[in-house]
């Protein structure tokens, strides 16, 4: 990233020019000569080289269209193919209209016609190129998650709502997949080891939305979430996903948990379709004898009922809706038991639910009481 606001300010700035014709390389080379570090090729086999060597440094591509050995078509097919290549913008050079919006279709980013335009309208067009795919790049490391490539959690959401609002509310699934004791992970092998289990995961779930569609993020240090359109299978597919996951695994053993809001049309908002496939994951902790759950009308029923009696819990202080019992300890070392002393609980009595038993809920206040 430093390295790309260096050269948004203009330092080391390169262009490689590609043309089988030397007069033709020579005038654009004097022409931004003076701005940027140029280079040149001769065909596109040698230039594709080049590129590869310097992809990291390259700035942009101008390329002919008519070369022996590899022609511009081709070269900017690869470009645009390859994941690490293809951030580099290329302007093709040529003097057929169709071959313009041909261009334009596999990638290029502008086009300069032949015979060349005034040397100022040239050097807008690369400036103006460089710049916006360094923006580009700029936007891409800033929306995205370092490790494992994913959106981070803010743009994730937001994309999913432009992704709602285009479609017209399609049905979507919403998945929020953990790792299981992560924190034990980094503890016993490091963290470059729970760094790498992240990004393996982060590629299984990269080919699944690949071949799902939809969306996915890192939206937290062993959390993942996945928003794809409604599927009447995922229940059966929930185990090839699974598998996949597995298997790109080896033999490290990690093991995950998927929790799922299966799309019923009573829920639209993104944001709420992922607490519910968190309460869904969160079910799961801690169990040994599934992966994977949906969220349901049960879980639903609880939330309701866990919120309730949250926001009840003032009144019922208020209103001494709270008592206190006393279980008796023993002691059975002599031949009578005797009360040694008591334990106090205190119990909650709503006066529409009746005695709270929730654990989650109750308030279990104990304390020893000594007895002479």
């Amino acid at each position: 990233m430093q390295e790309l606001l260096e050269r948004k300010k203009g330092l080391h700035r390169s262009v490689l020019i590609v043309d089988d014709e030397f007069i033709e390389r020579e005038m654009l080379g004097a022409m931004l000569s003076d701005i940027y570090e140029v280079s040149y090729a001769e065909n596109g086999s040698y230039a594709l080289d080049i590129i590869k060597r310097d992809k990291l440094t390259l700035s942009l591509v101008i390329l002919d269209l008519h070369m022996p050995e590899l022609d511009g078509y081709s070269l900017l097919k690869i470009i645009r193919s390859d994941s690490e290549l293809r951030r580099i913008p290329v302007i093709v050079l040529t003097s057929e209209k169709d071959a313009e919006v041909k261009s334009l279709q596999l990638g290029a980013a502008d086009f300069i016609t032949k015979p060349y335009e005034a040397p100022d309208v040239i050097r807008a067009r690369v400036g103006r190129s460089i710049e916006l795919a360094e923006d580009s790049i700029i936007i891409h490391e800033t929306e995205r998650d370092s490790l494992t490539g994913l959106f981070n959690k803010e743009f994730f959401l937001e994309y999913g709502r432009r992704l709602d609002y285009q479609n017209d509310n399609m049905p979507m699934d919403a998945i929020v997949l953990d790792i299981n004791r992560f924190h034990i992970v980094n503890e016993l092998y490091g963290r470059d080891y729970g760094d790498l289990i992240l990004k393996k995961i982060g590629n299984s779930i990269h080919e699944l939305v690949c071949q799902t569609g939809g969306l996915a993020c890192r939206s937290g240090s062993n959390s993942f979430g996945i928003y794809i359109p409604h599927n009447s299978d995922l229940r059966e597919k929930l185990s090839q996903y699974t598998e996949k996951i597995n298997e790109s695994m080896g033999d490290q053993k990690i093991s995950v948990r998927m929790g799922i809001y299966y799309d019923d049309g009573s829920i639209t908002d993104i944001e709420r379709r992922f607490d519910c496939a968190r309460l869904a994951c969160c079910k799961l902790r801690n169990s040994y004898s599934t992966c994977y759950d949906f969220y349901n009308a049960e879980l639903h029923s609880k939330e309701l009922h866990s919120e309730r009696l949250i926001n009840d819990m003032d009144k019922a202080l208020a209103e001494k809706q709270f008592k206190v019992f006393y279980q008796p300890k023993y002691s059975i070392s002599g031949e009578k038991p005797v009360i040694t002393s008591a334990e106090a609980l205190v119990r909650w009595f709503h006066p529409e639910f009746g005695m709270v038993r929730e654990t989650n809920i109750t308030i279990l206040c104990t304390f020893r009481l000594t007895i002479p």
